[in-house]
């Protein structure tokens, strides 16, 4: 048995009784364990699983303790299924199995760090992190999305719910009254939600605003807010990679140029799309004016903008209308560089019509071939594949 220090990131390669070849690596984020040659299994530091791939197939564990399997039928077809508690405990069990083949390994006794980690990660077997979902939930109300770009982010409450709620296409927070968050209500949520994640906490690297339009708070409480973030002992360090927050195009701002100041730096925004009539048939306030002149103003603010649109949305009915307004509004758009235009695949639930699945991509691969944007990526996401 024998373990190399490989020089990168506290990286080591250790080989057990049976031959088993292990590369382990220890960063202040995560632990990640490699059964050579091919599988991977990542821990956060407070031992939590996150994820893995084993035989070819991606899993993944939101905080809501909820399991995700990933696969590629091709590089246009993505397929995702969230496992059933049976799956996944076995799933569990498995991952266990492994850990303990490395604790086994008698050299790793040699390296104390490793090992405490590793007898960390057996801690949080199938029930501890059952138990571990349900307090999350508790505690932040679940994450139901995010921008692509904010995956890693910790989300923190200072709204619940939405404050529109009547997009034809959303139902993520249909059973959810809108309430703003009351500061001393939100205090002790900063503090829950720190005692909550651990050792953890070093995984998220910046600070998300929840629920869906944080940024509908008055400045003054908007900015008390993010006061209390920034200066606390341990969410202040998070904070210092950033804050983040959906905004509507109907939100209005009075101090909108300070938003920088008080910390923000970067904000979604669902525009869905260009044309009127989309956005009619969706239900979804605004315009496409209001859109343009929204990034207009934060773009001033000096704030980063990601501006999201639902792809396939109304099916071959507005294809072309929805594309071709929408692509003439971003070329109104002042994008930059460190902006992302995000497509958003549309899947259709039966009460609005979609596109087919090869139809949807195909169509999404138009618009990226048409969107005249150079330093501005466009990132192409499935809703459906999200898991926080």
């Amino acid at each position: 048995m024998v373990i190399v220090d490989l020089g990168f990131m506290a990286r080591y390669r250790i080989l057990s009784d049976d031959s088993t070849s292990f590369e382990i690596s220890l960063r202040d984020e995560s632990f990640v364990v490699m059964e050579l040659p091919d599988s991977l299994i990542s821990f956060d530091r407070s031992g939590r699983f996150l994820g893995a791939f084993l035989d070819g197939i991606n899993f993944r564990r939101g905080m809501d303790n909820r399991f995700q399997k990933r696969w590629r039928l091709s590089r246009e077809n993505q397929q995702q299924e969230n496992l059933s508690n049976s799956e996944a405990e076995n799933l569990m069990e498995r991952i266990q199995n492994i850990l303990w083949k490395l604790i086994r390994a008698e050299d790793i006794k040699n390296q104390p760090n490793l090992l405490k980690m590793a007898e960390k990660c057996t801690r949080n077997d199938w029930e501890i992190l059952r138990d571990d979902g349900l307090k999350f939930l508790e505690i932040c109300g679940g994450v139901p999305i995010l921008p692509p770009d904010q995956y890693r982010a910790l989300v923190i409450r200072a709204t619940i719910g939405c404050s529109y709620n009547r997009c034809l296409f959303c139902n993520l927070y249909q059973n959810i009254s809108f309430k703003t968050v009351p500061m001393d209500e939100f205090l002790r949520h900063l503090d829950e939600v720190a005692e909550f994640y651990g050792a953890g906490i070093s995984y998220r690297k910046s600070i998300f605003l929840g629920d869906a339009n944080a940024l509908i708070l008055k400045s003054e409480f908007l900015k008390q807010r993010i006061r209390a973030i920034q200066n606390h002992p341990i969410l202040g360090k998070i904070a210092r990679g950033g804050i983040g927050s959906f905004i509507d195009v109907f939100t209005e701002i009075a101090e909108l140029e300070n938003l920088h100041m008080f910390g923000v730096n970067r904000v979604a925004l669902g525009v869905e799309s260009g044309s009127e009539d989309v956005l009619q048939f969706i239900n979804k306030q605004g315009n496409p004016k209001d859109a343009l002149s929204l990034i207009h103003k934060l773009k001033r603010a000096k704030i980063a903008v990601t501006p999201i649109f639902l792809i396939g949305i109304g099916g071959e009915k507005f294809r072309e209308i929805h594309r071709e307004e929408s692509l003439r509004l971003i070329e109104k758009m002042p994008l930059e560089k460190g902006d992302i235009i995000y497509l958003s695949k549309f899947i259709s639930d039966g009460k609005i019509s979609g596109l087919a699945p090869q139809t949807l991509n195909a169509e999404i691969e138009r618009w990226k071939k048409e969107i005249d944007k150079p330093n501005v990526k466009t990132v192409s996401y499935n809703f459906q594949r999200f898991i926080y």
